[in-house]
């Protein structure tokens, strides 16, 4: 796929996890939210992610940089209308890891400036804490056997998806206020009528089971805004929903 890059190919666990993320950035990404996870922190200061040489320099004055690195940043701004912007920064994220190449401790750098690139494409990015675990050493360890960037394409959308919902739940009961979802969730569900998860999943235009319970159902349950019709039996095929009085 690249010439200074190792290749990879998007596969239906990659989509399926874009589809997820991109349906928790949509329930997020409004003023009011951003607000909420910016609350009492401190603002975080973001590199751009196309300038190479304030990269360079924010590292020791005899570090030695990999040739390949500085390809990677007008690589990146070329993916804008060919890559999808979560896709292009895993890639961009691997890359400075590989080609600087990073040391453990270093990891952070190159997730920030991930994290720079994904809150120019959508600002509330810029509020989601995208930090590497210790998963991160596996995921690298198998795209370098494979030599397929794939397996760490699939740590960061699923690092960013779990960041995501932290956030939303970090959002819950700010200041007394209903969430986005919460808000769609009751918009869509009638007083006196009950609903199965998938009834709902269509009332709200969404394709993901997974994404409609963590993001609406559980937080409104917790909210007290809605209740099971089966509270004992809370995975059943048969639990219903409805508003609460």
């Amino acid at each position: 796929m690249m010439k200074y890059a190792t290749n990879f190919e998007i596969n239906n666990k990659m989509v399926t996890l874009l589809s997820t993320i991109m349906e928790e950035v949509g329930r997020l990404d409004d003023p009011h939210t951003m607000t909420a996870l910016s609350y009492g922190k401190e603002k975080e200061t973001l590199p751009d992610p196309y300038d190479y040489e304030a990269y360079v320099s924010s590292f020791h004055v005899n570090r030695k940089i990999g040739p390949n690195t500085k390809r990677m940043f007008p690589w990146l701004k070329r993916q804008e209308k060919k890559l999808h912007p979560l896709f292009a920064a895993s890639v961009y994220c691997y890359s400075l890891i590989v080609m600087t190449p990073l040391k453990e401790k270093e990891y952070e750098k190159a997730f920030l400036y991930m994290k720079g690139y994904l809150a120019e494409y959508r600002p509330i990015f810029s509020c989601i804490a995208i930090q590497p675990d210790e998963k991160i050493e596996k995921a690298l360890a198998q795209s370098l056997e494979k030599g397929d960037i794939g397996p760490f394409i699939l740590y960061c959308l699923k690092l960013i998806q779990d960041a995501m919902a932290l956030s939303l739940e970090q959002t819950t009961g700010f200041e007394g206020r209903k969430t986005p979802c919460i808000r769609k969730l009751l918009d869509v569900m009638r007083a006196g009528s009950e609903y199965s998860s998938k009834a709902i999943m269509e009332k709200l235009g969404l394709k993901s089971r997974v994404a409609v319970k963590r993001n609406y159902l559980e937080p409104a349950l917790k909210g007290g805004y809605i209740e099971m019709l089966l509270p004992n039996k809370p995975h059943s095929p048969n639990q219903r929903y409805r508003k609460k009085k």
